[in-house]
């Protein structure tokens, strides 16, 4: 096989394989509504699932696919050549698909429980926790129970990565990927730039992203906004992004060969916007806020992040703690007699509002003088 027909095959898997994933989570997703508008309750509910979890069901369903979309790829070229022996196996590969994908749905599981106030001391360290013989034993409670939605997504499985590999055997190439490649092969290299300019300007927004919250009545509220740079610069961080893409990775897949350069630029987008978001959460900003005070008997009601343009980030809320907790902090001279913390740079102050209830507010003195 010569090295230009082996670029084809991965092309074209490649081609099949993100539109397998694609068409996963759009037909699951749409299975799923169309279920719950039925009245019937698609996904089973495990212990300590709170519906908030059901609702997001899209957002597991794409974790699934995404997993069904690496399996596709690997599959085109270590698939068994017997057709008989393939649909042999195929309920085996689904049962891995599953498998694997169990660990990325119980980090996404905790995810959501820290966005809707459940807020552990050592949020990563769960996380890594998480991958252990109770995540899989607890994924796939829910997909045994999940009738009928399991049974159709088994047939699917079958028919769809049956369909596709008959396709990439044979060579087809669809409509839209013939446009694609004579439109790579018509300008070299712009797929790529685009794609990654894409990428790289939405890690920057990740990076840019503030998430708010507040509990009323014991539920958690949450919406999410771009900070003011982010609207101010849109343009010009548009700009920097593709400067980074053009000179950082169009060197790569000059010197260096683009299944590297392609590694490179999705690795290194999904890593900066993973960062983003994950520096982004209430309870990654409430504990690094109260990081010199803080204690687990703090429980956070309300988090606000400003943006003031040019005195940095403004960090304000409500949380419960102890009242003998922040006498405790004034005794030992960490906080002053008005609650105050003055640290390098930053400006710390913790005010009682009623008992064992107090605000906060962590910000960046102006360069002008002392804040008032």
């Amino acid at each position: 096989m010569t090295g230009e027909i082996k670029r084809f095959n991965i092309r074209l898997a490649l081609f099949y394989s993100v539109a397998g994933m694609c068409g996963a989570w759009l037909t699951g997703s749409l299975v799923c509504m169309l279920l719950f508008l039925c009245g019937h309750r698609a996904i089973a509910v495990g212990f300590r699932m709170y519906p908030y979890h059901v609702i997001a069901f899209y957002c597991y369903i794409g974790v699934i696919a995404a997993v069904y979309g690496v399996f596709l790829f690997g599959w085109f070229y270590r698939h068994p050549k017997n057709r008989t022996t393939r649909y042999a196996v195929m309920p085996l590969t689904a049962c891995a698909v599953i498998t694997v994908s169990c660990i990325p749905c119980s980090v996404l599981y905790l995810i959501q429980d820290m966005l809707y106030g459940f807020f552990p001391d050592d949020p990563l360290g769960r996380i890594v926790n998480r991958v252990d013989i109770n995540a899989f034993l607890a994924g796939w409670e829910i997909v045994w129970y999940s009738f009928p939605l399991n049974l159709l997504g088994l047939a699917l499985f079958l028919i769809v990565t049956g369909r596709l590999t008959q396709l990439f055997e044979s060579g087809r190439e669809p409509l839209l990927y013939r446009k694609l490649t004579q439109w790579n092969q018509t300008h070299p290299n712009r797929l790529f730039l685009i794609t990654g300019t894409l990428l790289f300007g939405l890690a920057l927004c990740c990076h840019f992203l503030f998430i708010q919250y507040q509990e009323i009545n014991g539920v958690a509220h949450y919406r999410f906004l771009p900070a003011g740079w982010l609207v101010f610069g849109l343009v010009t961080m548009t700009l920097e992004a593709a400067a980074f893409v053009t000179a950082l990775l169009c060197w790569c897949i000059h010197f260096l060969n683009w299944k590297l350069a392609w590694g490179i630029l999705l690795a290194g987008s999904l890593l900066l916007a993973g960062a983003g978001i994950w520096n982004s959460l209430p309870q990654n900003r409430f504990l690094a806020t109260m990081a010199p005070i803080y204690s687990r008997s703090m429980r956070l009601v309300r988090l606000q992040v400003m943006d003031s343009f040019c005195d940095d980030v403004t960090i304000s809320g409500t949380m419960r703690c102890p009242d003998k907790h922040i006498e405790m902090l004034k005794e030992r001279g960490i906080l002053d007699s008005g609650g105050n913390l003055h640290e390098y740079r930053r400006h710390l102050t913790v005010t009682r509002i009623a008992e064992n209830l107090y605000s906060f507010r962590d910000y960046l003195p102006p360069l002008r003088g002392k804040s008032e």
